[in-house]
């Protein structure tokens, strides 16, 4: 998928949505999902969206950007899992945490 990801953020660089997927370990399709409901900061440049180095680097440590709040999960399929799960950005929220903390996979 391109040329490899560096293991050093730059707060100065612009990420593609693709990129930030892997250093997450998400597909681009949640990324631009997490950057609608303002968890994360994207840049729409052309037809394309970017996350500013920075803003990644601050990924997991602050609320959702006040204008665009977190939106209600959608319910897919016909409701047969359990209401225990956690939802997607619960989840991202966790794996974050995990890799800043060192106890998730590099």
């Amino acid at each position: 998928m391109g040329e490899p990801v560096s293991a050093v953020i730059e707060p100065n660089r612009l990420y593609r949505v693709e990129q930030v997927g892997e250093i997450l370990g998400l597909n681009p399709g949640s990324v631009r999902r997490l950057i609608r409901r303002g968890e994360i900061r994207g840049r729409h440049v052309g037809r394309r969206w970017f996350v500013l180095g920075s803003d990644l680097l601050r990924v997991g440590t602050q609320e959702p950007e006040p204008s665009q709040g977190p939106q209600p999960e959608r319910k897919r399929g016909r409701g047969k899992t359990a209401n225990t799960e956690l939802s997607a950005g619960d989840r991202w929220r966790a794996m974050v945490s995990m890799r800043a903390s060192g106890a998730g996979p590099e």
